[in-house]
């Protein structure tokens, strides 16, 4: 059989994933770690480069992923370098917009929801979706209008793997984040409800930590999110979550902290709920305050406490 002397960009992502197979052994799961560790992105995009070039349309790359991610005949570890590729190529937002323009959303979503994908393609793809929707409004205004968003909602509440909850979650926070477009979506979805219960059903504190944060962040762009917060009682949640004994987390009690000051700080309803006396706030509030007084690695949730205590009755 005669070489085929210019082959395609699929069969060249396959001569780079097939090199890449005996490192991945070598390696643990560097998904299922958070982010590709940065040795191994270098290592990635250095196969890339020697197999397509250093020109090559990353287009073209993007669209061999794709077919390879679709293939029946294509195995777990091609599957998984494709999506690593893909999170590789889209950190520039040109390249991210593009991978929209040639239907890599639903091929994302398969990954992300499929009944084959496992919890290392389901992360992968939830990274992906989230740095797809980092600082770019192309695609945040591509995911509101494709439905993408009470897909995530409900994948968010239904996931069991620990970090693609907190991948799914990113998207979510990234996808919000100065979208006013998707913040009306996500409130018509009743998304706070959502978020809520999952941060309360949650014995994850990294979750608890990032979700908290998502909404001290939205919270400040859009104060709609805070009026509905007030009138979900959402203040007797997050003082039983601080009230916990497993709310050990620094980083968890902060942000906590910053979410009831600034719903506090500008709902008369919310203030209202705090002063009952059955939650006992302002005195569990002072207690914290003598407990961490004078240590410099608790001083912005002082500081969000004494906000706090400054109006309450």
């Amino acid at each position: 059989m005669e070489r085929n002397s210019n082959p395609q960009p699929k069969d060249l992502l396959n001569m780079a994933i097939q090199a890449s197979v005996e490192v991945g052994k070598a390696e643990d799961t560097a998904g299922m770690n958070g982010l590709m560790d940065p040795e191994r992105r270098k290592w990635l995009e250095s196969v890339m480069a020697s197999v397509f070039g250093q020109n090559i349309d990353p287009v073209k790359q993007m669209k061999s992923c794709l077919a390879v991610l679709e293939s029946p005949e294509a195995d777990e570890t091609q599957k998984s370098h494709s999506l690593d590729v893909l999170l590789s190529l889209t950190e520039s937002i040109d390249v991210a917009n593009d991978l929209f323009k040639i239907g890599g959303f639903p091929v994302l979503q398969a990954c992300l929801t499929g009944s084959e994908s496992g919890g290392e393609f389901r992360q992968k793809a939830a990274e992906i979706f989230s740095q797809l929707m980092q600082n770019n409004p192309f695609c945040q205004a591509k995911a509101v209008e494709g439905g993408y968003l009470p897909l995530w909602l409900d994948q968010m509440e239904k996931e069991t793997q620990p970090q693609t909850r907190i991948k799914l979650l990113s998207a979510l926070s990234s996808l919000l984040r100065s979208s006013p477009e998707a913040q009306r979506a996500f409130e018509q979805l009743d998304g706070l409800s959502a978020l809520l219960r999952c941060m309360i059903s949650s014995k994850d504190g990294k979750f608890q930590t990032s979700a908290a944060f998502m909404l001290s962040r939205v919270c400040s762009e859009n104060a709609a999110f805070i009026d509905h917060l007030a009138k979900m009682g959402f203040v007797h949640h997050f003082v039983a979550l601080l009230q916990q004994k497993e709310t050990a987390s620094s980083q968890l009690r902060e942000h906590l902290t910053e979410v009831l000051s600034i719903v506090l700080r500008h709902s008369a309803l919310a203030r209202q709920d705090a002063a009952e006396r059955q939650l006992n706030l302002p005195a569990f509030l002072q207690q914290r305050q003598k407990e961490i007084a004078g240590q410099e690695e608790f001083q912005e949730e002082s500081e969000y406490i004494e906000e706090i205590l400054k109006v309450l009755p």
